[in-house]
């Protein structure tokens, strides 16, 4: 099966709408779950100038506009992110409302972090700094900055990225931990989460090219990415994959992380940001992914929502089954490999 085979394959079963309402792979929400789904759909309307990507997301945009304003979290903000590669004035404005406030008025830490904010009524992670809402948040806001030439949003975003690589890094490793407790001042359980990891490859490798040239820390920021690379290559299993904490073999493969490390990879090394001998990471990575990929679509071997475990057991411990962020992370790497010709030959899928 071939690259755009496999593009069309995973498309459709993510919005096929065939989930029933209230399941994770359920796409009818505006939350991150859906939030990175959509963005691996719109990497398919803009590299492949799909119909299909692009009428989903037209009707999405439009049943959801409204829910837009009222929601005022990070997680909230990740369907922004695709909203934004529309380019209609009515989105463009919608997009800076959220941008506005995340830069005036969204909870922060002491040291500037964006704390990071959840949908679910009642939960509450005060003090608390994810790898997470790198992704969830400061793309959007670089993005924003590239797109309308306004310094503010550009240089949050790169104040964002700066803090959570200062103060989410294992200096010992070079991978880094899911989160930080201000308060404590601690890393918690410290878990080396591979889908932490994985949202930080990502986010660094698209915002370093949406930031202008030169911007305060880039440097910093290009010799952090460079040694968590090198970590990962010292961990990457056989198959490919990565363990969901990456430095502890007892627990199991995951497929978003082991697919969005793939895709970090290979833009990075397009973009120069990565030295090419890493390549054997992504050639990897990406036949583990393509291994997890059903005959309906669905990317297996994902894990469930997560937030920062009290133990590295816990992390263990989490469900496993198809979501529309192993979907969308999925469709980033493919879109990637389709672009750059680097291909996905595979016997089956």
């Amino acid at each position: 099966m071939n690259c755009s085979n496999l593009i069309e394959k995973v498309l459709q079963a993510t919005i096929s709408g065939s989930a029933p309402k209230g399941l994770i792979m359920d796409m009818d929400k505006f939350d991150w779950v859906p939030g990175v789904g959509l963005y691996g759909i719109e990497r398919v309307r803009e590299v492949m100038d799909s119909r299909a990507a692009s009428e989903y997301l037209e009707a999405w945009i439009k049943r959801h506009r409204d829910r837009a304003l009222e929601l005022r979290t990070v997680n909230s903000t990740a369907p922004v992110m695709m909203i934004l590669d529309f380019k209609g004035n009515e989105e463009l404005d919608l997009v800076k409302n959220i941008a506005d406030y995340i830069i005036e008025a969204a909870p922060r830490l002491k040291n500037g972090a964006l704390e990071h904010t959840v949908t679910e009524e009642g939960v509450n992670f005060s003090g608390q700094m994810w790898a997470d809402t790198l992704f969830m948040v400061c793309i959007m806001l670089a993005k924003l900055g590239s797109r309308t030439g306004e310094a503010v949003y550009s240089k949050e975003a790169a104040r964002q990225l700066l803090l959570h690589h200062r103060y989410l890094k294992d200096r010992q490793s070079g991978l880094f931990f899911h989160g930080y407790s201000e308060p404590l001042d601690s890393h918690l359980s410290a878990a080396r989460w591979a889908r932490a990891n994985a949202w930080i490859t990502v986010s660094t490798v698209e915002m370093l090219e949406l930031l202008p040239e030169q911007f305060e820390g880039r440097s910093e920021i290009l010799c952090s990415l460079r040694q968590q690379i090198r970590a990962l290559a010292e961990y990457q299993r056989d198959d490919g994959m990565f363990y969901t904490v990456i430095d502890r073999s007892d627990g199991y493969p995951e497929t978003s992380a082991t697919a969005g490390f793939a895709y970090g990879v290979l833009r990075g090394i397009t973009n120069g940001y990565i030295d090419v001998c890493y390549k054997e990471i992504y050639e990897k990575a990406a036949q583990g992914v393509i291994s997890q990929i059903n005959s309906s679509g669905e990317v297996e071997g994902v894990s469930g929502g997560t937030p920062i475990m009290d133990s590295i057991e816990e992390y263990h411990g989490i469900e496993v089954l198809p979501t529309p962020y192993g979907q969308g992370l999925t469709l980033l790497m493919l879109t990637e490999l389709y672009k750059t010709e680097k291909g996905c030959d595979v016997k089956d899928a």
